[in-house]
């Protein structure tokens, strides 16, 4: 990987819909080596997939998820700790 490589991984993660050539026009190259070193990257499992990253707040449907999970001490500090992060993560409501 050189740092061509880097610069389309970072505009891919920004923007995975952007198609060969706006990539080449941002990267001020050409559309052939963007699309054989994309293809490159997929094929060596650099990029692994696709995917949407959906706003939660702006769709009606919502996923509700209950869990159990097992500490394996149960000190006051480990518990109060581990409640201390759970609580710092905005997806988890309650």
């Amino acid at each position: 990987m050189d740092v061509t490589d880097y610069k389309i991984l970072g505009a891919l993660q920004a923007n995975a819909k952007l198609s060969t050539r706006e990539l080449a026009e941002q990267l001020n190259m050409s559309r052939t080596p963007v699309y054989e070193r994309v293809r490159k990257l997929e094929e060596q499992g650099i990029i692994q997939k696709y995917a949407a990253r959906i706003n939660p707040d702006l769709i009606s449907s919502r996923v509700v998820v209950y869990t159990q999970v097992s500490l394996k001490t149960h000190t006051e500090e480990v518990m109060v700790g581990f409640e201390t992060k759970v609580r710092a993560l905005p997806e988890i409501k309650e």
